[in-house]
């Protein structure tokens, strides 16, 4: 989402309704009747040449007409799903979160040039006035591409046969492939075969399960269990454990109880696609450095996101040449702001070992 309040980039340049803004020209114009053809981000669209372009940057375009503004902009995030209600629904919620009395009139799906849209339209309060706006947001190379146009809800004259004039001139979307609808109808069983689990008991009769999500999608619920059996294949014990988010290609680790005494066990793996819009997992961009300290394991961690990360998960293998000793138990680390290092202790409790791997089973912000 996995992101909602990435939309409000698009609420911030709203005050250019009221006020214009410099900048330079980051198009290719080519005139033709009483249009102008744009090209911005691999896409193309005519835009009447009665609007006024200023403002605009490599990643906005702004123009303007007496009280009415149009922006086109490129956001770099994971696209939503659009078949998702509660993602969408999240989606319009950050608009909305920019403004005073904001009030959704209407959303519907859309198709823009063959790519799946969220077109809403709504009314909100900016510096003291009253507007009311038309969104079409779409998937675009790999993030969003958002046109939007606001104007004065007094203004006699309505801009919305404008908005659908440029909106029907949209060439190149990318989310106008067959990728889109692939990444909707990922089948989970196949995800599932991609996952490799490898349980291995330790010294402290605890049991490391390393769990490697060898697919391309990101899994949103993942859980290991054991079965513990007897000598005569009876389960005797269940334990299990869950994990959030993993990434493609990550490995995570869990550090799961064991019975007194078994004789086998087996492991049985579940997981669920698409169910946290709104979580994101960041592990990727933790960076993490760590020593041998008393009676524990120091360890920095650099957040290197762009965004607050509200809950950081840490877990230590520990060995002894080839053997594992011992598992610790995860250590949570919250809060952790863009750019800010934190250091930790990972208690080992006395455990001899020469030398140990540290894993970030998560790195989350949960948009909540």
């Amino acid at each position: 989402m996995k992101k909602v309040m990435s939309l409000l980039l698009i609420v911030l340049m709203c005050c250019g309704i009221l006020a214009g803004c410099g900048g330079s020209e980051k198009t290719v114009e080519k005139k033709e009747e009483n249009v102008v053809e744009k090209e911005f981000q691999g896409i193309t669209f005519n835009m009447p040449e009665n609007w006024n372009e200023d403002g605009s940057t490599d990643t906005e375009l702004f123009f303007y007409q007496d009280n009415a503004m149009f922006l086109v902009q490129f956001i770099e995030q994971t696209p939503m799903n659009m078949q998702d209600e509660l993602a969408v629904q999240q989606f319009i919620d950050g608009f909305g979160q920019g403004f005073v009395n904001f009030e959704l009139i209407e959303q519907s799906e859309e198709n823009v040039a063959g790519a799946k849209a969220l077109k809403f339209t709504s009314t909100f309060v900016q510096q003291e006035a009253t507007f009311d706006s038309t969104v079409v947001v779409m998937k675009h190379n790999g993030g969003l591409i958002s046109f939007m146009i606001a104007s004065d809800s007094k203004e006699d004259k309505k801009y919305n046969k404008d908005f659908e004039k440029i909106i029907d001139s949209v060439n190149n979307i990318s989310g106008a492939t067959s990728e889109w609808d692939a990444e909707e109808e990922v089948n989970p069983d196949e995800v599932l075969n991609q996952v490799k689990v490898n349980a291995i008991p330790t010294q402290d009769e605890t049991m490391c399960v390393f769990i490697t999500n060898e697919s391309e999608t990101i899994i949103d619920e993942l859980q290991v269990q054991i079965n513990y059996k007897d000598e005569d294949g009876t389960t005797i014990d269940v334990q299990d454990d869950w994990h959030d988010m993993v990434l493609p290609g990550s490995t995570v680790v869990s550090r799961i109880d064991t019975p007194q005494s078994f004789a086998d066990f087996e492991i049985v793996s579940q997981i669920e696609l698409e169910t946290h819009p709104s979580y994101e997992n960041h592990a990727n961009q933790v960076e993490i450095t760590s020593n041998k300290g008393e009676n524990g394991i120091i360890v920095e961690i650099t957040n290197n996101a762009e965004v607050m990360i509200d809950e950081i998960e840490l877990i230590a293998v520990l060995y002894n040449g080839e053997e594992i000793i011992k598992v610790t138990y995860p250590d949570d680390i919250m809060d952790v702001q863009p750019g800010q290092k934190v250091t930790e202790k990972i208690d080992t409790f006395s455990a001899k070992y020469d030398r140990f791997e540290i894993y970030v089973n998560q790195a989350h912000t949960f948009g909540l």
